[in-house]
């Protein structure tokens, strides 16, 4: 790399031995330019899992009947010693592909993508692919690059992680070679726990801390120190620093699921994994067949290895001393007939297929210079330069330009003409090198290690996420699991299907990137024979189809007879012919492939037997996958994989899987490394937000100050209070932070105030509003809202309450800063509360007061000019709402009441900051002397505004004992000491109500007297108004009864006001 800087002291001793066998050591720390690895041949990509119908003679069909595959002793024990004349050559280590030499290659090198459109930024680990192969390459840095880091940067993770202080220079490029040398140590030998000690024994001393750092990067992200053996296991099962963290429900149990598990239980994490299937590993499915004596494992869904150059499989299979079985390139192909292919035809189509895909490469990059957003289909494009170039016009090279179509369309899971001509092969710069490969016994081996100790449930079929500011909660099975995090990992195919709901809805961004990704469709039917009548010496073989439409119908294959156990043969069907194949009976389907088989080895004097049990496979009809695998679609690109990936609800809810992967999308290996990455960035979020999850030490112990509790934040300060919400045991430093914080987060979350608004804060002089005045002030100050806040207070006219809360408000505009306007009942209209309940009593007081302080509240904000109100209104009050008007019926309010912001429609809007927040951290009247001792057992109250000695107003109202909302207020009271989250769950529920289309709603429209909102002639405030200045105080009130004699003639008194009074009002409670 070149600089202009010194070159920095060299970090790692010269000392090769000390670096551990076979890992070549850096004499200095001067990056080194490093040549590309040699791009290894793509093979159709790996196929994700399907469902399956099972067929025995003499045929069923049932769906995803889970077995166990072949134990290690069934299957076939020659896979280090072939037989003669069966592969070239064996591998002599385990996890070394066994090869044999190719005689002709079927998997071609797809048009690199960066040499189409170019770029340096297309992914956050692309792989460079430098101009100069000739410098020398060091090994260290190999290894780096196969595992996906760039040469001479740093990954996007790595920068988030802030591994180095500053980006460039000589302490990056140390780094770079510190990280490579701890990553090429642990590769040398996967089976071992490398140590942090360990790491560091090679290098300097005084970069100590540049290890450390690197160390612990590659530790959480996964790429060292992971994997089935048993020295990583037993270290794994527990937390790397003793410290339990936030709970996670993990959605799915595939690759992603288990590997984001055993990440998180040893980040420190509590998980519990669901599962819709009776099994593990989802699209990853390996089914036993066996009969007449012949057994064999059958990969119904990911089955081969695509690449094993850096492959985290191949480090699985090292780890568990499996000889991966490479798939040799020869693949003879036949016609429709069972002839052979003319060599020379198939050489002339193969070269002029490659030469299409060439030309619609030079076609999109001319494109895409002239016209950024445009984008076809792939097959439209090959087919007008077919035509145009007259390639393929004698029926047999049709036929064979037709199989390398459906290759295609097997390596994308989709028709031709569903894939984006622009982006469908954006993932070619990071695929993994080297050969593909077979595992023996099948994949489903990694499942069952990687699910064993998890707490797994299975038969629970997610139906809702719901997410919020304090938490999560997944309902499946008819129960309900709640955590601090959630991670879906379901397939694209279920979200597309949108079985899961998430409340609140996924965002608009994510929703489209949903739609635009395609998610195709792969088939097999695998057969089990008595003998291999196919021959030893091939892996692949193809046939050619007459029709182009089912030019995908067993076009291809597999015979797994090497590593499966017994004499196993899988044929693949892809494009439209998937789709189909979906309809046929499995008898059909095996029929067809028979007649297939016979036709290719009978005219050879070769007996093809009925095969002793054959399978079918329905991944489109799977209701837990839809599907197979993802691919680009018309109008899609690489960049919806990363939305796809991005976290939502504040770092509530994140999301991995294969369609997750931009770099690894379809494969096996994509899957997995998604559940790492995402494993460590709900640890980053966690390490962030670790105020707001359930953080609590593993071994609390009592500070040297005295007993009690440490603070499950900072776990230095002794704990002070319990809270209520996530029963955090947490000190009073930590709870500020988090209390402002997490209002912080709903301000801004829902957009609630616009730099340069005029803000009124309704203040009464009571907890809420005095609480709501400080944070408000302290966050406009410290977010830079740019806000303009008032005080704006009502005097109702309550002798012995609001004239001595008004002087706290007096108070609190001193202390604050903030101006502050006070209007009343007397003057606006004329009454103070003591005149009306001397007349009306203290029964129905409390409806005068309610509507007279909502409108005096948008009169005084009027008079300031204010742009919106906020209410101290907190999740306790918003909860009592929803139930006093579920139990009066009143629709109009039900529909809003939940509603963070109201009002838009009137003159002031109306918004509640407090919304999420309980009453219990508002307010408390206990002494912080009492608060340690007693924490384990008694209610805390007043607790932010008594641990900030905030001046408020605590006596309450002398005409409220009787009023109606007392009751729920009671009821709610009681409920939170049965169950905390019954506030915030009241609340979700009024959120989520509808009302039917066919419900004819209130219109809201203004008075005809003072001109105030209103959904009928007169507003609420102006009958009861009217009522009173004519001496009937109860006109207003509810749905009037006349009773006696005298009612019924000031009624008749009233000139139709009956009318208005028996009719609802249409405003809001607040």
């Amino acid at each position: 790399m070149a600089s202009s800087e010194a070159p920095p002291e060299p970090a790692v001793s010269a000392n090769p031995d000390s670096a551990g066998s076979d890992v070549s050591t850096p004499d200095n720390l001067v990056s080194q330019s490093q040549t590309p690895l040699d791009p290894a041949p793509i093979s159709p990509s790996d196929q994700s899992d399907r469902t399956e119908t099972e067929l025995e003679p003499p045929a069923s069909d049932t769906q995803d009947d889970s077995s166990d595959p072949l134990p290690d002793a069934q299957i076939r024990d020659d896979f280090s010693e072939p037989a003669a004349g069966e592969r070239g050559g064996a591998a002599t280590e385990p996890g070394q592909a066994i090869s044999v030499a190719p005689t002709r290659k079927r998997r071609r090198r797809k048009k690199f993508f960066t040499e189409i459109n170019g770029g340096p930024s297309l992914s956050r680990n692309r792989r460079y692919r430098l101009a100069d192969p000739a410098k020398e390459i060091d090994m260290e840095a190999l290894i780096a690059i196969s595992v996906g880091f760039p040469v001479d940067s740093l990954t996007e993770e790595e920068i988030e992680a802030n591994v180095v202080s500053v980006i460039g220079g000589s302490e990056q490029a140390n780094y770079i070679i510190i990280r490579n040398h701890i990553l090429a140590r642990w590769r040398s030998n996967v089976s071992m726990w490398l140590t942090f000690e360990q790491a560091l024994e090679a290098i300097r001393t005084e970069h100590r801390t540049l290890v450390r750092s690197a160390y612990y990067f590659l530790l959480e992200h996964g790429y060292i120190n992971f994997g089935l053996a048993p020295a990583i296991t037993e270290v794994k099962l527990r937390s790397v620093d003793g410290v339990e963290r936030a709970n996670v429900v993990i959605v799915g149990a595939g690759m992603a699921g288990l590997v984001a598990a055993r990440q998180l239980v040893f980040l420190g994490f509590k998980v519990v994994v669901l599962e819709g299937r009776a099994r593990p590993g989802g699209r990853v499915r390996t089914k036993k067949m066996s009969g007449d004596g012949v057994e064999a494992a059958a990969d119904l869904g990911g089955s081969v290895l695509t690449g094993i150059n850096g492959n985290p499989l191949g480090v699985l299979a090292r780890q568990m001393g499996l000889p991966l079985h490479k798939v040799r390139d020869v693949c003879p192909l036949y016609l429709p007939n069972g002839k052979s292919v003319n060599k020379d035809i198939d050489s002339k189509v193969e070269v002029s297929f490659n030469k299409l895909l060439d030309r619609v490469c030079n076609l999109r990059q001319a494109m895409i210079e002239e016209v950024k957003s445009i984008d076809v289909p792939l097959g439209t494009a090959l087919e007008a330069f077919r035509n145009v170039y007259n390639v393929a016009e004698n029926p047999q090279e049709r036929m064979l330009l037709d199989w390398h179509l459906a290759n295609l369309e097997y390596a994308n899971a989709s028709l031709m003409s569903n894939l984006s001509m622009a982006y469908w092969d954006q993932d070619d710069p990071y695929e993994m090198g080297g050969d593909h490969c077979f595992i023996p016994g099948g994949n489903e081996r990694f499942v069952r290690e990687f699910a064993k100790d998890l707490p797994i449930f299975y038969g629970r079929t997610v139906e809702s996420i719901r997410y919020g500011l304090d938490g999560a909660l997944v309902y499946a099975g008819g129960q309900e699991f709640r955590g601090d995090m959630v991670l879906c990992t379901v397939p694209l195919g279920v979200l597309k299907k949108g079985t899961i709901e998430f409340v609140p809805e996924l965002p608009q961004r994510k929703l489209d990137a949903i739609s635009r990704l395609g998610f195709g469709l792969l088939n097999k039917v695998a057969m089990l024979f008595t003998y291999n009548f196919w021959g030893a010496d091939i892996d692949t073989f193809g046939h050619l189809a007459e029709d182009p439409s089912m030019r995908g119908e067993f076009f291809l294959f597999y015979s797994y007879h090497s590593v499966s156990g017994g004499p196993l043969l899988i044929a693949l069907v892809a494009g439209e012919a998937a789709i189909k194949f979906e309809m046929m009976s499995p008898v059909e389907s095996v029929n067809k492939v028979l007649d297939i088989l016979r036709g290719i080895f009978t005219p050879k004097g070769i007996v093809v037997p009925d095969p002793v049990q054959a399978v079918c496979t329905r991944w489109g009809k799977d209701h837990f996958a839809y599907g197979s695998y993802s691919y680009v679609a018309i109008g899609s690109s690489g960049d919806d994989y990363d939305i796809l990936s991005e976290s939502v609800g504040d770092g509530r809810v994140f999301f991995a899987g294969e369609a997750t992967n931009k770099q690894y999308p379809a494969t096996m290996h994509g899957a997995l490394l998604s559940g790492m990455r995402e494993a460590a960035n709900m640890l980053r979020v966690a390490k962030r937000k670790g105020i707001e999850l359930q953080w609590r030490k593993a071994t609390p112990k009592s500070p040297k100050s005295g007993g009690g509790r440490l603070c499950c934040v900072c776990n230095e300060r002794r704990a002070a209070l319990k809270r209520p919400k996530t029963l955090e045991q947490i000190c009073r430093e930590c709870f500020f932070a988090v209390f402002e914080e997490e209002i912080h987060q709903v301000i801004v979350e829902n957009q609630l105030f616009k730099p340069g608004e005029r803000i009124a804060i309704g203040a009464s002089g009571g907890k809420d509003s005095t609480v709501l005045a400080c944070v408000l002030s302290e966050l406009n100050w410290r977010h830079n809202y740019g806000l303009d806040l008032f005080l704006l207070s009502v005097d109702e006219g309550i002798t012995g309450y609001r004239d001595d809360s008004l002087e706290t408000v007096k108070r609190n505009e001193i202390q604050y800063g903030l101006p502050l306007k006070i209007v009343s009942y007397k003057d606006l209209y004329g009454w103070t509360m003591d005149e009306i309940v001397k007349i009306i009593g203290l029964k129905n007081n409390c409806t005068f007061c309610g509507v007279f302080r909502r409108q005096a509240l948008d009169r005084g904000a009027a008079l300031l000019k204010v742009d919106k109100l906020a209410t101290g209104h907190n999740a306790d009050d918003i909860a009592e709402t929803v139930l006093l008007n579920i139990l009066r019926g009143d629709i109009a309010r039900l529909s809003r009441c939940t509603a963070i912001t109201t009002g838009e429609d009137g003159p002031i809007p109306r918004c509640k900051p407090f919304k999420y927040t309980y009453e219990k951290e508002i307010y408390s009247q206990l002494l912080l002397s009492l608060l340690v001792p007693l924490i384990a057992t008694l209610n805390l109250l007043n607790t932010y505004a008594y641990f900030k000695r905030l001046d408020y107003f605590s006596t309450e109202c002398i005409y409220s004992p009787n009023a109606y909302r007392g009751f729920a207020r009671e009821f709610i009271k009681d409920l939170e000491r049965i169950r905390p989250r019954a506030i915030l769950d009241i609340i979700k529920s009024g959120e989520n109500f509808r009302i039917s289309t066919s419900t004819k709603m209130p219109e809201q429209g203004t008075c005809e007297r003072c001109g105030y909102i209103s959904s009928q002639k007169w507003c609420k405030a102006c009958v009861l108004l009217e009522g009173l200045n004519r001496g009937l105080p109860k006109l207003g009130i509810g749905r009037t009864r006349v009773s006696d004699k005298d009612q019924k003639k000031d009624l008749k008194q009233s000139n139709g006001t009956k009318s208005i009074a028996s009719k609802q009002c249409g405003s809001l409670d607040f």
